[in-house]
């Protein structure tokens, strides 16, 4: 696909939840319930001449009708989208690479030692 709109998800790492807007941890208290829904991860790239140029990462909730087409490629396992991702943080430019490491970060993937590398390429 050289532009357009692109979506997937993926399992989330245990314990991280979502309202579809805003990310956190499942943890409540003996007097406060979060209202936050489990997974999955769902992540949005839009291209451009074949380059990702944005990037939403969202947790929870569903995705929405687009007015214009979309290439919804469903439910991927965690450790392609994490390749992925990687990917576009390694190669692409700006936000949508700098954008493309929190989806990485709550993947249901052992991360770490790619984020490591990554952080470490970066300095």
């Amino acid at each position: 696909m050289t532009a357009g709109h692109v979506r997937f998800s993926f399992e989330a790492r245990p314990g991280v939840c979502g309202n579809g807007r805003n990310i956190s941890t499942s943890r409540s208290t003996s007097d406060w319930e979060p209202w936050c829904e489990p997974g999955p991860v769902r992540v949005a790239v839009e291209l451009r001449d074949r380059r990702v140029v944005d990037l939403d990462t969202y947790v929870g909730g569903r995705w929405r009708a687009r007015h214009e087409p979309v290439t919804d490629l469903g439910e991927v396992e965690p450790a392609d989208a994490v390749t992925y991702l990687l990917s576009v943080a390694r190669e692409g430019a700006g936000r949508a690479a700098e954008r493309a490491v929190l989806p990485i970060a709550l993947a249901n993937a052992e991360t770490w030692p790619e984020l490591l590398r990554l952080a470490k390429e970066g300095s």
